[in-house]
């Protein structure tokens, strides 16, 4: 019961929180003297850049590389810190106790913070890009409805809208290749349901609703997918032409595909590949070289591979 009922609680909790972040920033706002935010200019533009290029760092590097993370790994972790609402609010406690000089300690904290937001935030993608850090991003259901009664079993209504250049032109539902255990509901067009009938068209614009499992949400996510994915992120270009299980032998792949992977025993499983090179805990994007193939993963459940992209040199 409380597992189907997930989804409904994590919408609601998404929405408190921010509800939440909107009040406390308006809040915090409104106890900050932009005129007194002047004479900090020089030492809290010192403070920061040695907080942003030196401290987080430093403390990234001494507290990670032993956990087997690459160079770019570590310099986006570095890079990433972003400061926020937590240092304006600590800084809040001495104001709140009448300390001395207490306001000075509120609006370096705030000044920092919006240097902070200004040079990290505006550069973290970019940044991820130039480091190859980037995953094709995964299409989830705009809602998603747990079905309270034990007839359905794991089943939800998930709702899907159709944007995008790839939903302009109209597709038969019939030709949609659906998972299976997965049913179309209905189909809403300007604020009518429509019967899913096999030559019913959809296009930009429908909202579709259809039962699925949370098991099939990534595989209709994929079918009814809006976005246009830049070419070096589009799935084959990114993962590969094969798709494999992460329980495959690599003797198998050797087999299959006649090739020879020397630098690996063939009685490993290509899961078993990513825990070795990742000291046991592997994410999508993860890649592991060996010969003339790249392993990269697409899926993992609880720090194991279960899908994995064969990408082969020319």
């Amino acid at each position: 019961q409380q597992v189907k009922m997930m989804p409904l609680i994590l919408q609601v909790h998404d929405g408190l929180a921010w509800l939440a972040q909107l009040c406390l920033f308006l809040i915090l706002g409104l106890l900050v003297t932009p005129s007194e935010l002047v004479p900090l200019v020089g030492s809290g533009l010192i403070l920061a850049f040695a907080l942003i290029f030196v401290i987080r760092p430093v403390t990234v590097v001494a507290t990670l590389w032993p956990f087997g993370f690459n160079r770019r790994e570590i310099g986006f972790i570095s890079w990433v810190g972003l400061r926020g609402a937590v240092p304006i609010v600590l800084a809040l406690f001495p104001v709140l106790a009448d300390l001395p000089d207490a306001k000075l300690v509120f609006h370096a904290a705030f000044f920092i913070v919006l240097v902070s937001l200004l040079v990290q935030g505006t550069t973290m993608a970019p940044l991820a890009r130039k480091l190859k850090l980037e995953v094709p991003a995964s299409e989830a259901p705009f809602r998603r409805f747990p079905l309270d009664v034990p007839a359905t079993g794991d089943h939800e209504l998930m709702l899907f809208p159709l944007r995008g250049k790839s939903w302009e032109k109209p597709k038969k539902i019939s030709l949609l290749r659906l998972p299976e255990h997965t049913a179309v509901a209905g189909i809403f067009r300007d604020r009518e349901c429509l019967q899913p009938r096999p030559d019913l068209e959809v296009s930009a614009g429908d909202v579709l609703a259809l039962f699925a499992t949370p098991i099939g949400v990534t595989e209709l996510s994929k079918v009814l997918s809006t976005r246009e994915a830049p070419k070096h992120l589009a799935e084959r270009t990114f993962f590969g032409d094969f798709v494999l299980n992460g329980d495959a032998l690599l003797g198998d792949v050797e087999q299959v595909y006649g090739i020879e992977l020397k630098e690996m025993p063939s009685e490993l499983t290509l899961a078993k590949c990513f825990a070795l090179r990742t000291k046991g805990h592997p994410v999508v994007g993860d890649i592991v070289t060996i010969g003339p193939v790249s392993l990269v993963a697409r899926a993992i459940e609880a720090d194991r591979v279960t899908k994995v992209g064969l990408k082969m040199e020319s």
